[in-house]
């Protein structure tokens, strides 16, 4: 496979576009031990080539925010996340619903970027 398709490289980008986070930002399962927290983990990649020649690499991420608090931390975190990325050039297609988990007494929302690596 080729090293542009590597998950090293987003992990570098989404790293580096989300190092002014306040909470903990991983791979999942994500730092559960902290009251909020950032995941993302890469879905897919796919190789394309311009008219021009150059090839481009699409690659679709997932972005979850999670919180043990019953307030609105995860989401705080979440649109600070969306906003960084956003800023770094990453779109964002949507985002799901808001859920808690009652077994887990989780919050958890996430939603699905693309991030066109040249």
């Amino acid at each position: 496979m080729s090293d542009l398709l590597t998950t090293d490289v987003v992990q570098q980008f989404f790293y580096g576009a989300l190092k002014d986070m306040p909470v903990p930002v991983s791979q999942p399962p994500g730092d559960s031990e902290a009251e909020t927290w950032i995941t993302f983990n890469e879905v897919s990649a796919d190789s394309r080539t311009a008219s021009n020649g150059v090839q481009r690499v699409r690659h679709l991420v997932q972005l979850h925010g999670w919180s043990h608090s019953q307030d609105d931390d995860h989401r705080v975190a979440f649109f600070m996340a969306i906003e960084l990325l956003k800023a770094a050039g990453v779109r964002v297609f949507g985002y799901g619903m808001d859920e808690y988990e009652q077994d887990t007494g989780i919050h958890h929302i996430a939603c699905t970027c693309e991030w066109w690596q040249r």
